[in-house]
């Protein structure tokens, strides 16, 4: 029932840590490399946190990008970080002009469904697709993988 009997039976996919309280990082990250789980990154950590340990050379977080989450300050990570989130919260902040500046980076995108709007995943789809833009991951729930993987 604990974080570290968690990870210890963990063996899937992309394990995304959001972090809700400072100071546990580091512990975070010994605890999940410890176990020798190499797909994974921080998510939500607090300034001071991406501040320093970007520039002490820890790539492991993503940085966040919105429609209200600029991409200036994924163009400012984007050499320090290896991750971007990319939250759907009213819509796809994805153009042409934006994914060239995430280019470099991994993607992890927000399932509109977590925004009470699966019906939104084939259009989400129809767009990337038009826009030539390959996820590397999406955070969605298993009710909704099939919508992601099918054929559009």
């Amino acid at each position: 029932d604990s974080f570290s009997d968690y990870l210890d039976e963990y063996r899937h996919g992309l394990l995304v840590l959001n972090i809700k309280e400072a100071g546990i990082e580091e512990m975070v990250l010994k605890e999940v490399r410890k176990r020798n789980i190499l797909n994974f990154f921080l998510l939500d950590v607090e300034f001071p946190y991406l501040y320093r340990a970007s520039r002490d050379g820890e790539r492991s977080i993503a940085i966040r990008y919105s429609e209200d989450e600029p991409i200036e300050s994924v163009n400012k990570y984007k050499n320090k970080v290896d991750w971007v989130w990319i939250d759907t919260n009213t819509k796809l902040p994805l153009d042409t002009q934006n994914i060239v500046q995430l280019k470099g980076l991994k993607t992890c995108l927000v399932c509109p469904s977590r925004w009470g709007r699966p019906m939104d995943i084939i259009k989400y789809r129809k767009q990337l697709k038009k826009l030539n833009f390959s996820l590397d991951a999406t955070m969605t729930s298993l009710n909704n993988i099939n919508n992601w993987t099918k054929n559009i």
